[in-house]
């Protein structure tokens, strides 16, 4: 049938086929895992692949599932501590990073400025950034927090303005769970523990879906 011959109830199905199209296609936009959408946000934002989102919209993704059909703003650089190893001012990372109660008793100044608020910390005393972003392992949390911390502390320093966490939000984090053992991310009403917050970092930096209840 060429146009001339087409007849009103055809363009009246021609329309209703388009819609119904439209239509399950934003459905099926709609219902996509959120984890997608972060990942290539996060590509213009660092131009890394890591899920550059802040950990209070983290939280609220977490409790549904991972599935929010809206989307999460992922504005902000964030670089992992795996990357500051191996970049960066060594000026920077010869900093200690826990302040010491005797500066004569460390190797070299300045400090970082973060405190030793636990004996949790001993392990840390009077390592430089770069010693600390070199501690290997898992299985001392502490250790692994620390890790994080100057990877975000050495993100905040290097990228003002931009970065994902101000070094504020970064040292509330740090004493809040060495200290306290939780702490309030900005925008947040719920504390979060250490094991909600090294979730989190699993899921920024490597792509590890929190367990199911863990928020």
């Amino acid at each position: 049938m060429n146009a001339d011959n087409k007849t009103p109830s055809d363009d009246t199905q021609n329309t209703a086929d388009a819609s119904r199209r439209r239509a399950l296609i934003k459905a099926g936009l709609a219902a996509a895992p959120l984890m997608a959408t972060l990942k290539a946000q996060s590509a213009f934002a660092t131009g890394s692949t890591h899920n550059c989102v802040h950990i209070s919209a983290f939280a609220s993704l977490a409790r549904a599932n991972m599935q929010l059909s809206r989307t999460v703003d992922s504005s902000g650089t964030c670089y992992s501590h795996g990357y500051w190893k191996n970049h960066g001012s060594s000026t920077q990372k010869a900093a200690i990073f826990l302040t010491p109660v005797l500066q004569s008793s460390c190797a070299s100044t300045p400090t970082a400025g973060f405190a030793a608020v636990s004996p949790k910390t001993d392990v840390l005393a009077c390592k430089t950034l770069q010693q600390v972003l070199s501690m290997s392992g898992n299985s001392d949390k502490v250790v692994a927090l620390a890790r994080h911390t100057v990877g975000m502390y050495l993100t905040a320093l290097n990228f003002p303005g931009d970065a994902l966490y101000d070094e504020t939000e970064v040292k509330a984090m740090w004493y809040g769970l060495v200290g306290a053992g939780s702490w309030q991310p900005a925008g947040s009403s719920i504390p979060l523990s250490l094991d909600q917050t090294m979730a989190y970092f699993n899921y920024i930096f490597d792509g590890t879906t929190p367990p199911a209840g863990m928020f």
